[in-house]
C-alpha cells in the first residue's frame, strides 16, 4: 500500500515521460533516456558544454566588478505612477522562499536532463549580458520608497555589497520567468507561473524596481528563450 501511494504521488508531481499521439499510434518518450552519459559521450556536445560552463564562470567572476561600477555612478529617478499608489512593504522572506522553492524543483529536473541545464545556462548568459548592456545605457537611481532586498545567496555575485542601481530590467523576474518557460511538467509549470506573478508583484510592493523594470523582463526573457530554443546548441 505504501509503495503504491508513493508511486502515485511521484507520478502525479514528477512525470518522467512525455506522451503524445500521432495519426497511427501512441508514442511515449522516456525523458530518462536523455541522460548525462548519452550526451557526454558525444564529443561535440561535450566541447560545447565545457565552453558554455567556462563562459558562465567568466561571467560570474566579472559580475561583482560590473555591479560595483553600476552602484558607484549616478542615475535618474523615474516618476512611476504605479509605485506612487502602492505602499512600501518588506516582502523579502516570501520572495526568497518562493524563489528558492521553484529553483529547487527546477534543479531536481535539471540534474536528470543535461539539455535543460544547457538551455538554462545559455539563456541565462545572454540575459545577463543584455541586462548589463541595458543597465549601462539606462542609468537609474532606485525608487524613493525602496525597501532593501538583500538576497543571502546572490549577494555573493554582488561582491558582498548591497546593489540598488541594477534596475532595468529585473533580474529576479527574468530568472523566474526563464525557469517557467523551460519547465515542461504541467503542474510544475503552473506552480512556476504562480511564483513568477508573485515575484513580479512583490518586487513592486517592495519598491525595489520600477514597473518598467519588471514588465520589460518578460518580453526580453521570452525572446532570448525563443532564440535558444531554435538554436539549442
Amino acid at each position: 500500500m505504501h509503495e503504491y501511494f508513493s508511486h502515485t504521488l511521484l507520478t502525479y508531481f514528477f512525470d518522467v515521460s512525455l506522451h503524445f499521439e500521432t495519426e497511427n499510434q501512441n508514442i511515449t518518450i522516456d525523458m530518462s533516456k536523455i541522460t548525462w552519459k548519452s550526451r557526454w559521450g558525444k564529443s561535440d556536445y561535450r566541447l560545447k558544454f565545457i565552453i558554455l560552463i567556462l563562459l558562465a564562470i567568466l561571467l560570474l567572476i566579472a559580475m561583482p566588478y560590473g555591479f560595483d561600477f553600476i552602484q558607484n555612478r549616478g542615475g535618474i529617478q523615474w516618476n512611476d505612477p504605479i509605485l506612487n499608489i502602492l505602499p512600501s512593504l518588506d516582502l523579502s522572506w516570501p520572495i526568497f522562499i518562493s524563489m528558492y522553492c521553484l529553483a529547487l524543483v527546477f534543479i531536481f529536473r535539471a540534474v536528470q536532463n543535461p539539455d535543460l541545464v544547457f538551455r538554462f545556462i545559455k539563456s541565462y548568459i545572454l540575459i545577463t549580458i543584455l541586462r548589463f548592456i541595458l543597465i549601462y545605457f539606462i542609468p537609474l537611481d532606485p525608487p524613493l520608497a525602496m525597501v532593501s532586498l538583500v538576497d543571502p545567496i546572490t549577494k555573493i555575485f554582488y561582491g558582498g555589497k548591497e546593489i540598488t542601481r541594477d534596475l532595468f530590467f529585473s533580474g529576479h523576474t527574468s530568472t523566474m520567468f526563464l525557469i517557467y518557460l523551460l519547465t515542461e511538467n504541467k503542474r510544475e509549470k503552473f506552480f512556476a507561473l504562480l511564483v513568477v506573478l508573485f515575484i513580479a508583484i512583490a518586487l513592486l510592493f517592495q519598491h525595489i524596481h520600477y514597473t518598467a523594470d519588471v514588465l520589460a523582463a518578460f518580453p526580453v526573457t521570452y525572446l532570448i528563450w525563443k532564440f535558444c530554443s531554435k538554436n539549442p546548441e
